[in-house]
């Protein structure tokens, strides 16, 4: 009967130790973050770049990133290929028609595999003489989705109570041997 009772105190005092770990880690902020923008947010220009550049604190992972441009008419501006090296994403643009402010939004996944999406401006001082994009498909939406660390955690927490509730139900009806 003592080794149950040392079995049963071994795994509960992992779990509990499982469970504290997780909860006093706190959150990770391993999000990538924008260091810089060119055009640069709020920038006033008198041509069109030729391609917008986004420049993170970590490498962005190549997987389905979104770059818009959206004109002062609401008409996009952006080509393709969007291309990720490390840490950049560059996007071509058409040549810029009307003069006003122009919308770039982003959104890429982060080294930690999480979205990362932001909004800059930069205004067009003088028209160009560009032709929107005839794609204007949708615009950078949010993620509503679950963080897949909450399915980790979550997992862990089930495999440890499903443990926990195994030995105590064994306990219980006297099925272990000392």
């Amino acid at each position: 009967m003592a080794r149950v009772d040392r079995t049963f105190r071994l795994f509960l005092v992992a779990g509990i130790a499982a469970v504290l770990g997780f909860v006093g880690a706190g959150t990770a902020s391993a999000h990538n973050a924008l260091t810089e923008i060119s055009p640069a947010e709020g920038a006033s220009v008198a041509t069109g770049p030729a391609s917008v550049k986004l420049t993170f604190d970590q490498v962005v992972q190549n997987y389905e990133p979104l770059v818009t441009v959206t004109g002062p008419d609401n008409t996009r501006w952006e080509s393709s290929p969007i291309a990720v090296l490390n840490n950049t994403v560059t996007t071509p643009i058409n040549p810029l028609g009307p003069a006003g402010v122009y919308t770039i939004a982003y959104r890429i996944i982060s080294s930690d595999g999480h979205p990362v999406e932001g909004i800059s401006t930069f205004t067009l001082t003088a028209a160009g003489t560009g032709t929107a994009n005839p794609n204007t498909g949708e615009p950078v939406a949010s993620d509503s989705g679950l963080p897949v660390w909450v399915w980790i955690v979550g997992g862990i927490v089930v495999v440890v109570a499903l443990t926990v509730g195994g030995i105590i139900s064994k306990r219980r009806r006297g099925e272990l041997d000392s």
